[in-house]
């Protein structure tokens, strides 16, 4: 529920244009699965679902910095010749930030979610098991429709700057585009002028 939830609040995300934390939404998506495999007996049958919701993105938020350091690190090692331990202190200190950080930014983000899937959980939890299957097929189905289309419109849009088409913000509600990155396209008359 938590990853499916993560997936669907990106999409949403994405599509209102907020492109500088879809990124955080879609890495809760296997933080998400991992969560809520882990913990889901307790979110069903604790007596504090508000306290659990708080901790729950507690720890998403630091097991996603998690899931990005060994990114990084994979990235980085990946071209290293080798380990340099004057390098310890920094990655101390940046580590230290980083978790300072994650939970600033991380837990703002988790936590509509974690409350979410624990409240959508126990209702779903409490109407029996084949609403609760249903209920969960059908979150899941809508989250990967919309993820998917938000991620083939991200796509899309990507191969039309490399391709230096106009995207939909650069042409006005008459169909004509004005600018683009590298300046303005010229008219049909200005091109019509042009010598070959």
């Amino acid at each position: 529920m938590g990853s499916s939830l993560s997936a669907l609040a990106g999409s949403i995300v994405y599509w209102l244009g907020i492109d500088g934390i879809s990124f955080f939404f879609s890495l809760g998506v296997p933080v998400g699965a991992v969560i809520g495999f882990v913990k889901a007996p307790d979110a069903l049958t604790t007596s504090n679902p508000a306290r659990l919701a708080l901790k729950l993105s507690a720890w998403a938020a630091l097991l996603g910095l998690a899931m990005l350091i060994a990114w990084v690190g994979l990235v980085a090692s990946w071209a290293a010749r080798g380990f340099d331990l004057s390098a310890i202190p920094v990655v101390l200190v940046t580590l230290f930030f980083a978790i300072f950080f994650a939970l600033w930014i991380g837990v703002p983000i988790s936590l509509p979610i974690a409350i979410a899937s624990v409240v959508l959980g126990r209702a779903l939890y409490r109407r029996g098991p084949v609403v609760m299957s249903m209920g969960l097929a059908i979150l899941l189905i809508v989250s990967s429709v919309s993820g998917g289309l938000a991620f083939a419109d991200a796509k899309r849009e990507e191969a039309r700057q490399r391709a230096r088409i106009p995207t939909s913000s650069e042409v006005d509600r008459t169909g004509l585009i004005h600018v683009l990155p590298d300046g303005p396209i010229p008219t049909e008359s200005q091109m019509e002028e042009t010598p070959c």
